[in-house]
């Protein structure tokens, strides 16, 4: 479920960045991403680690890790193509697409997936009250509240903050070499 809320909160905000009309909107909706990011990431990374045996833990997390190079490598690629072809629209168009895509995710992990089981072999039994989608946020929220008073886990908060800075310059890698002068199918390419 914390997957699906994730999937679900990442492509709405996603689909809401392309159709944004004003920085200020789309920067509270890239923080509204981040939280869904936030959700899905570690609890994929936390599932994967629980249910693969030890002797497979690393060829499991490294196909994940080269499927998620792949996917930013064709996304990068057709986002660049789209934006210099079609200008502003094809952002829009590819933002709102993606976030499609990751809704229409979240609901396929949702039907299909099973929540896996604990170590007593007991399955996972989640509150009545915090079924919804919105109890489950709540829920979440506290304990983010709470993690950030632990000083260790305030401290790699601020880490992932401040270590995130340089990849996310690098998202503009393709923006950079569109102003040396390479076109933008150039730009594309040389970024994948």
């Amino acid at each position: 479920k914390v997957v699906m809320v994730g999937c679900v909160v990442w492509g709405i905000a996603i689909m809401c960045i392309g159709l944004s009309r004003s920085l200020w909107q789309a920067t509270w909706l890239a923080a509204l991403n981040g939280v869904g990011i936030a959700m899905a990431i570690p609890t994929i990374s936390s599932l994967v680690a629980d249910m693969t045996n030890a002797k497979h833990r690393g060829r499991v997390f490294g196909v994940m890790g080269f499927m998620s190079n792949i996917g930013g490598t064709f996304g990068g690629a057709v986002a660049t193509y789209a934006a210099t072809k079609y200008e502003c629209m094809g952002w829009r168009v590819v933002f709102v697409l993606v976030g499609m895509l990751s809704v229409v995710t979240g609901m396929l992990e949702h039907a299909l997936a099973v929540d896996p089981l604990i170590h007593t072999k007991e399955k996972i039994h989640i509150d009545s009250r915090h079924e919804s989608g919105i109890g489950l946020v709540r829920q979440m929220c506290t304990s983010l509240v709470c993690l950030a008073r632990i000083p260790s886990c305030a401290l790699l908060i601020i880490q992932g903050i401040v270590g995130t800075m340089p990849w996310v310059s690098m998202t503009f890698f393709t923006v950079w070499f569109q102003t040396l002068g390479f076109s933008g199918e150039k730009a594309a390419q040389l970024v994948a």
